[in-house]
């Protein structure tokens, strides 16, 4: 990788693991052929074999997710190639992080929804599910959090500075309950206080979790690819961590928005269904970004 600009390498496989030269900051920003966009993410593609995702809200812990998903499943992921950062102008502590990944050629899943029959989206929902299995099986490590125990990064735990009482890592599922009734508080101050003890008297019996599981947590369509062959690969692991068993159907039901589509329904055969919790997180999310 030939660049002018100062550069941190957080990840990289050697060389000749590479399927040609890394792309250097100003290749990908420059790119024109754009995934996806926003204010202070991007997703190009550099070449046949090269997907980048970078920008300052990009965290290296997606890196960390990809690969752990790859060594302990057998689920298709994007393989990592490398991760690195520099500051976003010279002199800045602002860091633009950059993800390079695999290519995966095919079509998203939501893109090719609307011209798949009954049964070929039954075979995609039982390929989903088995990959989900996949997630589940893996070990938990005894705490509700990202992996290496650092903060959860779901928005909902989000705050500006770290607060680790809302972020996370949590010990028991009490204390992630605790951890979104405080950020319900940090969200609506004095006006919600006698809302937020109800919630903190009633959340703790509907989100019991004795364990964590990892979890993708921004399962929808746009984030499956059906490979020409058919196959299904999952991206986007930037907010999976380890969370209580009910999250990962909380938060694809909550993508399915707009209703649009029977996508729900295959949900229901994708994941075990947890409607209450779903609801319940479905209200608590509406409200703090309502």
């Amino acid at each position: 990788m030939a660049t002018s600009e100062p550069i941190d390498i957080l990840f990289c496989v050697p060389s000749d693991a590479l399927p040609r030269p890394l792309p250097s900051p100003e290749d990908v920003e420059s790119c024109p052929d754009v995934l996806q966009d926003s204010v202070s993410r991007r997703t190009v593609r550099v070449c046949d074999c090269y997907v980048v995702k970078h920008g300052v809200e990009v965290q290296p812990i997606e890196g960390k997710n990809m690969v752990f998903v790859k060594e302990h499943t057998e689920i298709s992921v994007p393989r990592l190639f490398a991760v690195f950062q520099k500051p976003i102008r010279p002199g800045s502590e602002v860091l633009s992080t950059f993800i390079v990944m695999e290519n995966i050629p095919g079509a998203t899943l939501q893109s090719q929804w609307p011209v798949l029959t009954d049964d070929e989206k039954g075979s995609i929902a039982r390929q989903l599910r088995n990959n989900l299995d996949m997630l589940r099986e893996i070990p938990s490590p005894g705490y509700f959090g990202a992996l290496g125990k650092e903060k959860l990064s779901d928005n909902v735990f989000w705050t500006d500075e770290d607060i680790s009482s809302i972020n996370g890592p949590f010990a028991t599922s009490e204390e992630l309950v605790n951890g979104l009734v405080q950020r319900y508080i940090r969200d609506g101050g004095e006006r919600m206080l006698h809302k937020a003890a109800y919630y903190a008297r009633v959340l703790p019996g509907i989100f019991q979790a004795d364990r964590s599981v990892f979890t993708h947590n921004d399962l929808q369509p746009k984030n499956i690819i059906i490979r020409p062959d058919g196959k299904v690969a999952i991206v986007d692991w930037a907010a999976a961590g380890w969370y209580p068993p009910y999250w990962e159907y909380a938060t694809a039901m909550f993508a399915v928005a707009a209703w649009k589509d029977d996508w729900h329904r295959y949900l229901g055969q994708i994941l075990d269904e947890f409607p209450n919790q779903y609801a319940w997180l479905n209200a608590l999310r509406a409200e703090m970004w309502g």
